[in-house]
């Protein structure tokens, strides 16, 4: 499972690099296929495909690892269950480029010879790392493995802030974004299906008003089972209209449709959705979140506080604990602690010496600051009250 891991992590970190403007030099099509990858209507089966392997592997490892942990205890020895989740995000870490830029000094070297060994067994592809001339420059590539602690990809740490950001992200797409709970019959499926289809209603809407052929493009977001059964439901909706149907009610109860003389009608967010809205949904673009924030009402002095982002929708057992497990891991936690420590208590002077220097240095990003706190918010839902962990 570490080496099925290890494929999907490899094309996430890469199309984050191509994001990141790393790759420039491949020109304008590589940007097209990553937003072909991770856009609507192509991400179901390209990044949410490879989301959904990534967590399947860990919730295998976890597995694996506590009927080992059960053995061991029955033998007097023990064994740490939380290893998959340990190995996955520093896996991500050293994908993403990112180590030395939140101040890792060094990465654990116990299992060096094992890592070199899977490098060369052709388990999964090793990062080149440059020769420095003297001068400092790098000169050219050779033949050896980047440790953790000395790949990045990035050139300059505005380079490195946006990976940061776009790893935070995944973070939380991985919590958040989780297989769906078994349904008992159909008339729960569908009920759950009206759900994922109001989800994706509400976050199109946020970005600005759309028209009812804008809103149809929805459809091609959930899974094939989720679209037939609100057909069904559109039947005893609307029988001559059976595909909208179910479409036109959900537009009806989350949005308010504005005529237009001479253009067509279109449909905007009605203000009591916003409740609902994510603002890491990765369903839309980073450009669409940031008009829904500009378009996000101000709250109210009077109203109570809303939570940075909603309680994500209930996902299958076997996956629950997931969050649990990512929210509680010690490298991810410091990830959190050192975005917030950079953004919110900027040292005058740093120290030369001082790891995770440049990201003090580096601009700040409101971003990155955000995606922190939105992952202190998951961990507060996942940790608030008895959960089944699968």
């Amino acid at each position: 499972f570490r080496g099925m891991m290890e494929f999907p992590v490899i094309v996430l970190s890469r199309a984050a690099q191509i994001r990141a403007s790393i790759w420039k030099r491949n020109g304008p099509g590589m940007s097209d296929m990553v937003l072909n990858y991770s856009e609507p209507p192509f991400c179901r089966n390209l990044q949410d495909a490879d989301i959904f392997l990534v967590q399947l592997a860990l919730v295998c490892m976890a597995t694996l690892v506590e009927d080992e942990e059960d053995e061991m205890e029955n033998e007097g020895l023990s064994l740490f269950s939380g290893a998959g989740t340990a190995r996955l995000v520093n896996l991500l870490v050293h994908r993403f480029g990112v180590f030395s830029f939140l101040g890792f000094e060094m990465a654990p070297s116990t299992d060096l010879d094992r890592y070199i060994g899977e490098i060369r067994s052709g388990m999964y592809p090793a990062e080149i790392k440059p020769t420095v001339d003297k001068d400092g420059d790098n000169s050219s590539l050779s033949s050896t493995p980047a440790m953790p602690w000395t790949y990045t990809p990035a050139r300059d740490s505005s380079h490195e802030m946006f990976l940061l950001g776009e790893l935070l992200h995944l973070f939380i797409t991985l919590i958040s974004e989780l297989p769906p709970p078994p349904a008992e019959d159909e008339s729960q499926h569908a009920i759950e299906a009206r759900r994922r289809l109001m989800r994706e209603v509400i976050h199109r809407l946020a970005s600005g008003p759309k028209t009812h052929s804008e809103m149809n493009e929805v459809s091609h977001i959930l899974s094939n089972r989720d679209t037939d059964v609100l057909c069904e439901l559109g039947k005893k909706i609307n029988p001559d209209d059976a595909s909208g149907a179910a479409l036109e009610e959900a537009l009806n109860e989350v949005g308010t449709r504005k005529c237009k003389s001479g253009a067509p009608d279109e449909w905007e967010l009605k203000e009591s959705a916003w409740s609902e809205y994510d603002p890491n949904f990765q369903h839309i673009s980073t450009r669409a979140h940031q008009h829904a924030s500009e378009s996000r009402p101000k709250q109210k002095a009077d109203a109570a506080c809303l939570p940075y982002a909603p309680r994500p929708l209930p996902c299958h057992n076997l996956f629950n604990r997931l969050r649990r497990d990512l929210t509680a891991d010690s490298t991810l936690l410091a990830c959190v602690y050192r975005v917030l420590h950079v953004h919110c208590h900027r040292p005058s002077v740093v120290l030369k010496d001082y790891p995770g220097r440049s990201m003090y240095e580096a601009d700040a990003s409101e971003t990155v600051l955000a995606r922190a706190i939105h992952l202190l918010t998951l961990g507060v839902y996942a940790w608030d009250g008895d959960v089944p962990t699968g």
